[in-house]
């Protein structure tokens, strides 16, 4: 061999081993960075087919991609049981279930403490006084609580909306990162630093939605959710979110068709889980509904009842027109009158329309929530009536029924759950449909606008309609001329007559204070496992990027070994190199 193939090849070396020493470098400058993965160095022949005169120094990172997963798993989960977790807390605040008064069992006590003392001494107008003062403050905490509701609802809809933005400009970054790794690579460049940079992104996408990647020759991945919906390929995807379906979609699909189903975990996922409706309400509109259907079986009997000739009076004329539009409140309904004034009522088309109620007969409507579907109570088969019901709330409570969500995930669909609480909590103390306890012992005879308290039809918006409907001299005069009143008013809030089934809360025989609180022990219950979920996946997550990390990480001890093996294999090179330098000088003296 020529000194000039020792000093050519002990160059190589030299930049080779120098390139080495750089890498390593790199790797204990990085020991404590948490973003970066440990590199390796190797020389490689790149042209074997040439015998192999041409050398690089390949630099690549430690991975693995089974614990790469897992971390991205258990990040969508964490990111997903910390959503809901906060928002769990916010509720407890709002509610004060957590404490020892929660807001509505405090405010219902007063009000019943406040009967109670009005049963001693009904023509004390102090405690009149004091049971309309404890009355409003009642109304005022239901109205509270559920305008906190909304309030948190329109928090997470607008954070939902910064979290897709936030998704989708990670997405194109990663998508750039892609093209300038598969560029860097064709040119024999280092890419490991993008590479960091791209799994730093991706982690940052695993934590809004639940991601799985591939990855390809060139260095590129392919990121999809465990599902298939792609994110990532030669492009970057982008999504959009319509609050008004509570659907998250595909930005370019004209017909925004549903991807919520994709959304096992990740905080878009548990966001939109929060804001589902998952048909809590819909049930207790189809109460009502019955309710009214019952009214008008009555009615219609007491019509026939009448004759001969039967004819509705006016009175009974007026009734069935509120009932009506109470019904047509909830459903399609076709009404017709007969020459005698009774009242049938039909939903559907006119060929095979269903009838709801005719003469003293009704057929009671029912729901059934894991298929959500609207059929005849009567109806062993269960078939669907969702078609022949084209407005009102019963409507709507069908057609919004978020498609795709996890039912059953921790969170979904709190919100609508506290709302048909409270809308059956207020529907307590103010429901037309089906006079409660409380109205019939105010008012025994049933007589128009003589309630103590008023509000709508009943259905969605009783949480916030009800109001208290008597003032200080319509209470005196009721009091003074029926003392008992308030004896069996006072008896209503002990009755354990009652019973609620209202947002997952079901509960049989117990009284009015017992409701609530067992409304705020089932938030009490619920955030406490929020937050226990929360802890689990928060340790999860950090076992598992550990056990990444440990295989990714830089250790310090192996590569200050590796650095003074690289420092003894340089000053070897330059050794030849100088030893070479002194040969030919020797040489070039040597023949003048």
């Amino acid at each position: 061999m020529s000194l000039f193939s020792i000093l050519s090849n002990a160059t190589t070396a030299l930049l080779n081993t120098q390139a080495q020493i750089n890498v390593v470098s790199s790797n204990i400058g990085n020991a404590q960075n948490p973003n970066y993965s440990q590199r390796s160095a190797t020389v490689i022949d790149r042209s074997p087919q040439n015998g192999g005169s041409t050398q690089i120094v390949d630099v690549t990172r430690a991975v693995d991609g089974t614990l790469q997963t897992n971390y991205l798993n258990q990040t969508s989960n964490s990111a997903a049981s910390t959503t809901v977790s906060q928002l769990y807390t916010q509720l407890e605040q709002l509610t004060g279930s957590s404490t020892v008064s929660p807001v509505l069992s405090s405010a219902l006590q007063t009000f019943q403490n406040s009967w109670q003392a009005l049963q001693a001494t009904p023509e004390d107008t102090n405690i009149q006084a004091q049971v309309l003062t404890s009355a409003q403050s009642l109304v005022n905490t239901i109205q509270t609580v559920s305008h906190g509701v909304e309030q948190a609802a329109s928090q997470v809809t607008t954070q939902l909306g910064t979290d897709v933005s936030t998704l989708n400009s990670s997405l194109t970054k990663i998508a750039t990162l892609n093209q300038q790794i598969a560029s860097g690579s064709h040119n024999n460049q280092d890419t490991t630093a993008l590479q960091d940079a791209r799994d730093q992104i991706i982690t940052t996408v695993a934590g809004l939605v639940p991601v799985q990647q591939q990855t390809n020759a060139d260095g590129t991945v392919y990121l999809s959710t465990p599902s298939g919906v792609a994110l990532v390929q030669q492009g970057a995807n982008s999504f959009a979110y319509d609050a008004t379906k509570d659907s998250f979609y595909a930005a370019g699909d004209p017909a925004k068709t549903s991807l919520n189903g994709a959304l096992t975990n990740g905080k878009i996922g548990a966001e939109i889980g929060i804001l589902a409706n998952t048909g809590a309400q819909t049930p207790l509109d189809v109460k009502s509904l019955n309710g009214y259907l019952s009214q008008v079986a009555t009615i219609n009997t007491a019509i026939a009842a009448s004759g001969p000739p039967a004819a509705a009076t006016g009175a009974q004329t007026t009734q069935l027109n509120a009932l009506t539009t109470a019904i047509q409140a909830q459903v399609s309904a076709t009404p017709s009158v007969a020459a005698d004034g009774e009242l049938t009522l039909k939903i559907g088309p006119a060929a095979t329309a269903t009838t709801l109620v005719t003469g003293s007969t009704t057929s009671p409507l029912a729901y059934n929530s894991s298929t959500n579907t609207l059929y005849l109570a009567s109806d062993p088969t269960q078939a669907s009536l969702n078609s022949a019901v084209t407005s009102g709330a019963i409507h709507t409570d069908l057609t919004s029924i978020t498609g795709g969500v996890n039912q059953t995930a921790n969170g979904t669909g709190v919100l609508g759950n506290l709302r048909a609480q409270l809308n059956s909590l207020a529907d307590l103390l103010y429901n037309p449909a089906n006079p409660t306890a409380f109205q019939t012992a105010f008012n025994p005879t049933a007589t128009a606008g003589s309630d103590f308290f008023t509000g709508t039809t009943g259905g969605a918006n009783d949480r916030f309609t009800l109001s208290v409907n008597v003032n200080s001299t319509t209470l005196a005069s009721l009091i003074a001329a029926t003392p008992s009143i308030a004896v069996n008013v006072a008896k209503t809030f002990t009755a354990t007559t009652n019973s609620f089934n209202a947002g997952g809360v079901s509960i049989g025989s117990t009284n009015v204070l017992g409701i609530a609180n067992a409304i705020a022990s089932s938030q009490s219950s619920q955030a406490a496992a929020a937050t226990s979920n929360q802890t689990t996946a928060t340790a999860n997550t950090s076992a598992a990027q550990q056990a990444y990390r440990n295989v990714t990480g830089v250790s310090s001890d192996q590569q200050l070994a590796q650095l003074v093996s690289l420092q003894n294999a340089y000053s070897a090179a330059a050794k030849i190199i100088s030893t070479v330098q002194q040969l030919e000088q020797t040489l070039l003296t040597a023949v003048g």
